[in-house]
């Protein structure tokens, strides 16, 4: 696993981050290391993660301390709206089911799945996402929904190189069309960027594969975390298929470690972003610093993870969305040796 994943990521998130408790001069000093860098849009990893260390090249620590500070951020040529837009929520089918009879389903069924990644292989990823703390240059996007995308090539030693690119802005009607266009049609047109990184330190324990066992899998994932909340597991979870392939062992492990937590909650059938038929699982927590409800979309044919959300459930603290309202959105599209 790139052990280099979470601590950008987790700075990105527009509900939360390790600075949730700074001092007003030290917000004012965010606030204005945000407003004078000028920087491209940042991937769909932005707003995922928040302690993970992943080198993506050109991203913007947009969290709600700046937008506490001063609303100067929510204006691009023009004014953009009080309130973001923010993608509709998804339609959940729920179900009778416990989530540990769900869990334990989709590990038995993962288990069916015998192939394996040949050692020395390179892998191909390739996920789709958006988050609120969206920036194109110096400007916030609250007057769009701006998703990105992102294609990633893994070589066997843990070095990457990336793609990644904006997609056209996606607005629920008309009305938030033309708001959008009004306040400067910011991210109209499509924001390229691409990196690379070297090969990983192998003797970091983060860097080892996912265990196939489901106690050493709980561990591993919580490994980077600061708390080991369900919250942080779910993150984690999320953050490993960014840039990894398990096989059905590790995602069996994966499964069955959720289903021992106890504040784990079963959604019921949804279907993703992406089109995709998916049984959902949640946790609430406020471990990011407002309360959110985390989702993971599980694909009821093998186990994988197929998408991640996460949606302000009770307060947008100094955040400018309804509440509730959807935050962050990635959808894994794919994964298989190069």
């Amino acid at each position: 696993m790139n052990g280099n994943a979470l601590h950008t990521l987790k700075a990105l998130d527009p509900a939360g981050g390790s600075q949730v408790h700074a001092s007003p001069t030290d917000r004012e000093r965010l606030l204005a290391n945000v407003l004078n860098t000028s920087r491209p849009a940042p991937g769909p990893a932005a707003g995922l993660l928040r302690r993970w260390r992943w080198p993506l090249a050109g991203v913007a620590v947009a969290t709600s301390l700046a937008v506490a500070v001063s609303t100067y951020t929510l204006f691009g040529p023009n004014a953009q709206p009080a309130q973001a837009m923010t993608p509709p929520p998804l339609r959940y089918a729920p179900g009778s089911e416990s989530p540990r009879a769900v869990l334990e389903r989709l590990a038995v069924v993962a288990l069916k799945d015998t192939s394996r990644v040949p050692a020395g292989s390179s892998l191909y990823l390739k996920h789709q996402g958006w988050a609120l703390s969206t920036r194109i240059g110096q400007i916030q996007v609250t007057s769009a929904i701006v998703p990105s995308e992102r294609e990633t090539w893994k070589k066997a030693d843990g070095s990457m190189r990336w793609k990644q690119r904006t997609l056209p802005p996606r607005f629920q009607n008309a009305h938030d069309e033309e708001v959008w266009s009004d306040a400067g049609a910011v991210g109209e047109d499509p924001q390229f960027t691409e990196d690379a990184t070297g090969p990983v330190n192998a003797n970091d324990p983060l860097n080892r594969p996912a265990p196939e066992e489901p106690r050493a899998m709980g561990k591993w994932l919580l490994a980077s975390q600061e708390y080991a909340g369900t919250a942080e597991a779910f993150d984690s979870v999320a953050a490993h298929n960014l840039d990894e392939l398990w096989n059905g062992r590790q995602r069996a492990a994966m499964l069955r470690f959720l289903a021992t937590r106890t504040d784990v909650t079963y959604r019921g059938k949804v279907t993703d972003r992406a089109g995709r038929a998916g049984q959902a699982v949640s946790v609430d927590s406020a471990y990011g610093g407002l309360p959110t409800k985390y989702t993971l979309i599980l694909d009821e044919s093998n186990g994988k993870v197929l998408a991640y959300e996460e949606e302000l459930t009770t307060t947008a603290g100094a955040l400018n969305v309804k509440v509730p309202s959807v935050i962050s959105y990635f959808c894994f599209l794919t994964a298989r040796v190069d």
